[in-house]
């Protein structure tokens, strides 16, 4: 009986060192889940500031594009660019400078579906014939 506890506190006094690393195994094991999750993080993070730098890049040259387009006979009074739609709104002197607004857009490989809203004459200030239009694309 003695010669049995003896090799019982034996093994107990063995499985010490054996424990005390098993809750350092677990205590490692709580740091290495941690520092996986905020990897995680940081790669999404990561990831979204990417997707907004490559769409800082394409908003402004569709900016310059448009800029570019615009008939000097027509003004804007509203520009509204959306994640995946444009609208613009404005003045001009008459139609043809509209239309040739939306010919300049349609060719334009960043939008699709250009769909004008109706467009309207009013009197300006001066009293004199101004047609009122938005235009609307979505963008690629």
């Amino acid at each position: 009986m003695v010669e049995a506890q003896n090799l019982l506190n034996s093994v107990q006094n063995s499985q010490l060192p054996l424990k005390e690393e098993l809750g350092k195994s677990r205590a490692i094991e709580e740091k290495k889940r941690a520092l996986d999750a905020d990897e995680k993080l940081i790669d999404t993070k990561i990831q979204v500031i990417n997707e907004l730098n490559s769409d800082r890049g394409s908003s402004l040259r569709l900016i310059l594009d448009l800029m570019n387009s615009l008939p000097k006979e027509i003004w804007l009074t509203e520009f509204k660019l959306e994640k995946n739609s444009v609208s613009i709104k404005g003045n001009s002197m008459g139609s043809n400078p509209i239309s040739d607004l939306m010919r300049s857009m349609a060719l334009m490989d960043k939008l699709i579906d250009l769909a004008p809203k109706p467009s309207e004459v009013k009197k300006d200030e001066a009293g004199m014939d101004v047609d009122t239009f938005e235009l609307v694309a979505k963008l690629r």
